[in-house]
């Protein structure tokens, strides 16, 4: 993974990354993390096994809110916390064995939204 932030010198910075995942949900967290952290207050409620492989197979989502929840939860959930692709674009990675992965951490989420 490939991360730059460069500072313009008056307090603004600009944080670029080659995983278009990563930068959607910082975006989506800049703009507004209420409803993200509604869609993964969902995830923690519904996580199993099962449910963990329906989400991993959404690769077509349209919704940004979705898509940013869906990246969280995965990299929350997943096999140490690995993030890798197939030659398709395809997240690939297995379940994780945490037995009560923090999915959702409303505090980072919003002091993050302020940061950014």
């Amino acid at each position: 993974m490939h991360y730059v932030i460069c500072s313009n010198g008056g307090g603004a910075s600009h944080l670029s990354d080659v995983n278009f995942d990563l930068i959607h949900t910082y975006q989506v967290i800049k703009r507004d993390p209420e409803p993200l952290i509604d869609k993964l207050r969902q995830h923690a409620a519904e996580h199993c096994k099962d449910y963990y492989y329906k989400i991993r197979s959404q690769h077509d989502l349209d919704d940004r809110v979705d898509l940013a929840a869906r990246f969280i939860y995965l990299n929350k959930t997943c096999y140490n916390g690995l993030w890798r692709v197939n030659s398709k674009g395809q997240f690939n990675v297995p379940i994780g064995s945490a037995s009560k992965p923090a999915i959702c951490d409303e505090h980072n989420l919003r002091a993050c939204h302020v940061a950014l």
